[in-house]
């Protein structure tokens, strides 16, 4: 039987404020698991609360075959005797300790400890560094130096709390693409609390997506992210198109789905008479000037552009279809087709993109 992480808790705060926190992660091998939301949404106390900094009023956690939480049973492990690794996001760097110093804090002593925290710096890249003090050091040498010192002790689960969220942009996506290379390396289970959507993307194996204290849906980051389980999912991962419409009929195995003025073909298990939420991601919309041509998109969607956004590599096209669609275009694309607000253009969906969810 694979040992896992299973935790299912509630934490009540004065006011009213209740956050629930459920999840499960396999612990015997590396595997990332984000927990995804927007800020204020509870992923720092569910965090906490795994750690044993916070204790539930209700329910379990389960590690393997240690018991670290049953408030039926009044079962409360600290957090010393989880043996859990903790990376808040105010990183609390000794000042008047050196590199070296802060990693070995709290490490007991040790025949083996010199050479077990040289290996840890090395690992972290942190190498030569040693005599530094956290003044000296740039932000991502910072932030190694936190993971170093979490990692050093040998935790069975590290917990990262928006680790990343206080360096500069550049440093933020130097360090994201080295961080999951990183971690996997100690081969440990990995928790990781973020609200930025290209950070869970980039590193997760599961996401959790939460929202007011919920957890609302738990998946892949394919799953999430293409197949969002209610409207609310679809907007906090960031699904530009999410509009009303009903099913009105069904066509060789694909439902004709009316949207708008428009009509739209999805191969999605509905029913004709159901009212549906079509989700479409703009990464999914391509653009033709003009007519379609021979395009093999069974959705060719006449339109009208409302407006051209530059962001960063891209553009953002916002355009009437008979409903509101955006579509995302390289510049070079936006140049070659010479776009401008008010041009006529043929949107290009194929039916495996578009995402219904019914209305409840």
């Amino acid at each position: 039987m694979t040992a896992e992480l299973v935790a299912e808790f509630v934490k009540q705060f004065p006011g009213g404020t209740k956050i629930q926190g459920k999840l499960r992660q396999a612990v015997k091998s590396f595997s990332l698991t984000v927990l995804f939301g927007p800020s204020g949404c509870g992923k720092t106390t569910v965090l906490r609360c795994l750690a044993g900094l916070e204790r539930p009023e209700q329910g379990s956690i389960r590690c393997g075959d240690e018991t670290w939480l049953d408030t039926a049973k009044r079962i409360f492990r600290t957090p010393q005797q989880r043996g859990v690794g903790f990376v808040a996001q105010v990183l609390a760097l000794f000042p008047h300790k050196t590199v070296f110093g802060n990693v070995a804090y709290g490490l007991p002593w040790s025949q083996r400890k010199r050479e077990r925290i040289a290996e840890m710096l090395e690992l972290c890249g942190l190498q030569g560094l040693e005599h530094r003090y956290p003044h000296q050091l740039s932000g991502g040498q910072q932030q190694r130096v936190a993971l170093a010192r979490a990692l050093v002790r040998r935790p069975r689960l590290l917990l990262l709390d928006e680790p990343l969220s206080a360096l500069d942009a550049v440093s933020r996506e130097q360090l994201r693409h080295e961080l999951r290379r990183l971690l996997s390396g100690f081969g440990i289970p990995v928790i990781f609390v973020t609200h930025d959507r290209s950070e869970a993307i980039a590193l997760a194996d599961q996401i959790v997506v939460m929202d007011q204290g919920r957890v609302l849906q738990t998946g892949s980051v394919q799953e999430v992210f293409n197949r969002p389980a209610n409207v609310a999912v679809a907007r906090l991962v960031g699904v530009e198109t999410v509009v009303l419409g009903r099913v009105t009929a069904l066509q060789d195995s694909l439902a004709v789905v009316s949207v708008g003025t428009a009509k739209l073909l999805v191969a999605e298990p509905v029913s004709v008479g159901d009212e549906v939420f079509v989700c479409i991601r703009a990464a999914d919309v391509m653009l033709q000037k003009g007519s379609s041509g021979s395009a093999s998109a069974r959705n060719q969607l006449h339109g009208c552009i409302q407006s051209l956004t530059p962001e960063g590599p891209l553009v953002r096209v916002r355009m009437d279809c008979g409903f509101p669609l955006t579509a995302l275009v390289t510049h070079l694309a936006c140049r070659e087709m010479e776009l401008a607000s008010g041009d006529a253009v043929t949107a290009l969906v194929k039916t495996p993109a578009i995402h219904l969810i019914l209305r409840s």
